[in-house]
């Protein structure tokens, strides 16, 4: 447990440390305090003082008492505090031990060429893109991100043609034992040769062109992204008798990219299913 005053800049401090220093933590607890792979417990707490203060769980506004369920993915600690003003104060702390003993580690050998090949052919197979320069289409890796970028041309009938460039990136997650994507970015622009804005009514009519076909791109980009997710979740399908814990990101493997899962035993679902609802109804 923790106890700790922070003060901020400003002015009323005065009047905040003062509050705080008469908040009173009653109790904070989590039950049970160990779990297993895909387990829950349940996060309990109670404060007391004076009014004009509030109370955060992990920085998230909470009652003064109340409940939560958590399932970390690992140990984790989770932090209760009381503010008010600028003035906060540490309550305490409590951590949840995760057991991932009969959990399994393993990875793609070369995420960046899993994803490369279908990329590269479904634009080569496109009918009306093509790549403006070799190689025209990179993926790269960073820490939690995979970064895909695309230097294009599109063919169009009696009109000059375009250039598309589309810059992507987006993390993974693992959900209910899926792989999925998480905080995707998608980044699209369009641009033609300055002598097609000559033409009489030009600014008006490609202005409106091209916006229509950037939301296009933006769409086939989204759709593109879900499609390669569901490769690397072929390439990571969890041995047999596990289920799909956590995916981590990272850069490395000579520029190949680390994708790496986790899978955990699923018979311990049933197992900690049960312990998480006997927490739950006490």
């Amino acid at each position: 447990m923790a106890d700790n005053l922070d003060i901020g800049g400003g002015g009323g401090f005065d009047n905040g440390v003062d509050i705080l220093g008469d908040v009173t933590l009653e109790s904070f607890k989590a039950r049970p305090t160990s779990i297993g792979p895909f387990g829950a417990s349940v996060l309990s707490w109670s404060v007391s003082g004076p009014v004009g203060f509030h109370v955060k769980l992990d920085f998230q506004d909470v009652a003064k008492s109340g409940t939560r369920a958590v399932q970390p993915a690992s140990t984790t600690t989770y932090r209760l505090s009381a503010h008010a003003g600028q003035a906060s104060r540490t309550l305490g702390t409590v951590q949840v031990a995760v057991d991932r003993s009969s959990c399994e580690t393993y990875d793609i050998g070369n995420p960046q060429s899993a994803m490369t090949a279908p990329l590269r052919q479904g634009i080569l197979q496109s009918g009306d893109l093509y790549f403006r320069s070799s190689p025209g289409l990179s993926i790269t890796f960073s820490p939690g991100r995979i970064l895909i970028k695309l230097r294009l041309g599109k063919e169009i009938n009696n009109f000059p043609n375009p250039d598309v460039d589309i810059d992507a990136s987006f993390g993974l997650a693992v959900h209910d034992g899926s792989l999925a994507p998480v905080a995707e970015q998608i980044s699209v622009d369009i641009s033609v040769p300055w002598y097609a804005w000559l033409a009489p009514g030009a600014p008006i009519g490609l202005a409106i062109a091209i916006d229509m076909s950037r939301d296009s791109a933006r769409k086939k980009m989204h759709d593109t992204i879900q499609g390669l997710v569901q490769v690397l979740g072929f390439y990571g399908t969890p041995p047999q008798g596990k289920r799909l814990s956590t995916v981590r990101v990272d850069d490395g493997n000579n520029g190949a990219g680390v994708v790496e899962f986790t899978a955990c035993s699923e018979d311990l679902l049933i197992k900690f299913a049960e312990v998480s609802e006997s927490v739950i109804l006490r």
